[in-house]
């Protein structure tokens, strides 16, 4: 992964370290948020046993999270043709918060022949199927690998522990439990912490959960109800 150099002539390099500060944190919130977001199931499928996620799904989630994404320096090699293989690389480039960066990748993929024939060039199946399929395989790696796309799919996701925010927004939930029920989920909770089940990762599933098995027990006034993680924030941000 790279970042665009930028020349003395450019305005950016006369940007004050507090902006670029808020910038690279823009970038690690925008990349975690990515990277924690759980595939859509019905784009979850299996070959030989193992998951895979549809392209489809994956360029319309970088067309959306980075809409200013091409592919470029696409180069292909001929000469592993006769090895069975289509081999090509490329070259990721996104616009994030007013930087162009870039991300390399290369793909290998099998050649498909006729079946019970020497495999020769000309009982290829269809060479160009076989292009547009390494292609596709290049894109979903480097979406993948440099955006953090399906990252719960592809195991590149880092688990981490819940930050005080989180841990915060969970008890706030706890605290709307009615008290004769409170202690009960209380215990629940800290077993979960204890056994690992809550993390960065699964906190959203989790406190999901959480809401929707207390409902029947929740001490709220009328009209009141459960904040969203994104309102309980930003009403804490305001009572400071």
């Amino acid at each position: 992964m790279s970042i665009e150099r930028v020349d003395s002539s450019n305005a950016m390099s006369f940007i004050n370290p507090e902006l670029l500060k808020a910038v690279e944190d823009s970038i690690k919130a925008r990349h975690k948020k990515t990277q924690q977001k759980t595939t859509n199931k019905n784009h979850i499928k299996q070959k030989v046993g193992m998951d895979y996620v549809e392209f489809s799904y994956m360029r319309n989630e970088a067309d959306e999270n980075y809409p200013l994404w091409s592919m470029t320096n696409l180069k292909f090699y001929p000469e592993f043709i006769a090895t069975g293989w289509v081999m090509v690389q490329g070259e990721l480039t996104w616009l994030e918060d007013g930087i162009v960066r870039k991300g390399s990748h290369a793909t290998a993929h099998r050649i498909q022949f006729k079946t019970g024939l020497p495999r020769v060039a000309e009982n290829i199946v269809d060479l160009g199927n076989d292009v547009k399929a390494s292609v596709t395989d290049l894109l979903k790696k480097c979406f993948n690998t440099y955006l953090g796309i399906s990252d719960d799919v592809y195991k590149n996701i880092t688990i981490e522990n819940l930050d005080d925010n989180q841990i915060s927004y969970i008890k706030y939930i706890l605290s709307k439990i009615n008290p004769e029920y409170r202690e009960k989920f209380n215990s629940v909770v800290n077993k979960s912490f204890s056994d690992g089940e809550i993390n960065s990762v699964t906190f959203v599933s989790y406190y999901t959960r959480l809401i929707k098995q207390s409902s029947k027990f929740l001490n709220l006034s009328t009209g009141d109800s459960i904040k969203t993680y994104d309102e309980y924030i930003s009403s804490m941000k305001i009572d400071r």
